[in-house]
């Protein structure tokens, strides 16, 4: 799934009009930072489908999609809901944009919202026989708020490990709490850690604000943030050099997006709709870097954008 994901940066950038070399350097980056892989967690495959789904985005804001594109569009967002609902903000207001353009017909518009609906309805309706009541593709946001949002939590899910405050409030690790979700049923424990969360939030305001800002930060520029993450001994985890060369990304990329901005609004938004729109749940629950791996290529490809376009500013310059 790596390589597949790798193997499309060039092609996506040239697809953009950004230059092959735009995509081929995030290859490198990526390889030499050691971006982890995910092998016991979904992040890679989302990559995959997120970054296949970037070529239709960015086609269907410039261009009519075919019938055939619009309904592999359409399945692409159905499996990408199935696997990271977190997802949803992008298609709705991805959507919302395709309507104020005249580009896609409505009935192209309304598979692209229809289809994915009817992929996820299984799924929904295996959680209804389930829990007998409605739960949206996942369920465990509240407990991933009260993890990370207690008296003894850091912004970091590993350094919470490392206190042992993980072990205090997470099923996996404490008796009391997995033998709660036995007899409350999962849905209800959910709810519970859902109102204990909102709750602790609401007592210390300035301490979420607080944590909320550094899971922030830790997602963007990482580096900022070393003397707490060194903690963590495990290179999987942690690593200075992967942490600094995606800080250095995250500001270069913001160069890259203004560049963009002003010559190619299409390619921007897209970029911009997994930039913005998929990381916010993040800032809520205790960081991870696992969190960061769909939307890397969104931070390395306008980067090495901004890298490229100085070079060659530069190289003019030098010419004349």
């Amino acid at each position: 799934m790596v390589t597949l994901q790798l193997g499309l940066f060039p092609l996506l950038a040239n697809h953009m009009k950004l230059g092959f070399y735009a995509g081929l350097a995030p290859i490198f980056v990526w390889i030499f930072a050691g971006v982890p892989r995910m092998v016991s967690w979904e992040q890679n495959y989302v990559g995959v489908v997120i970054t296949l789904l970037a070529f239709l985005m960015y086609s269907a804001l410039r261009e009519r999609l075919s019938w055939p594109r619009t309904i592999v569009c359409a399945a692409l967002w159905g499996a990408l809901l199935l696997l990271c609902p977190v997802a949803l903000p992008v298609l709705l207001v991805w959507v919302l944009l395709l309507c104020l353009a005249p580009r896609q017909s409505s009935a192209q518009k309304l598979v692209l919202v229809l289809l994915p609906a009817l992929m996820v309805a299984p799924w929904l309706l295996r959680n209804y026989q389930t829990f007998h009541q409605f739960v949206f593709i996942r369920n465990g946001l509240g407990l991933e708020m009260e993890v990370g949002n207690n008296s003894c939590a850091s912004f970091s899910m590993e350094v919470n490990r490392l206190t042992s405050c993980y072990a205090q409030h997470h099923p996996n690790e404490n008796r009391e709490e997995s033998s709660l979700v036995a007899e409350m049923g999962e849905v209800a424990y959910n709810k519970r850690k859902l109102r204990t969360a909102m709750g602790w939030i609401q007592e210390n305001p300035g301490k979420f604000a607080t944590l909320a800002a550094q899971r922030f930060v830790a997602f963007w520029t990482p580096s900022l943030l070393g003397n707490e993450l060194s903690q963590i001994k495990d290179p999987q985890l942690y690593r200075p050099l992967r942490d600094a060369l995606l800080s250095l990304a995250s500001l270069a990329a913001l160069a890259g997006l203004v560049l963009l901005w002003k010559r190619d609004r299409s390619a921007c938004t897209v970029f911009l709709l997994w930039l913005v729109l998929f990381p916010p749940v993040y800032y809520l629950c205790a960081y991870q870097e696992r969190y960061r791996i769909p939307v890397v290529w969104a931070i390395l490809i306008p980067a090495c954008y901004a890298i490229r376009e100085l070079g060659m500013k530069f190289r003019r310059r030098e010419g004349t």
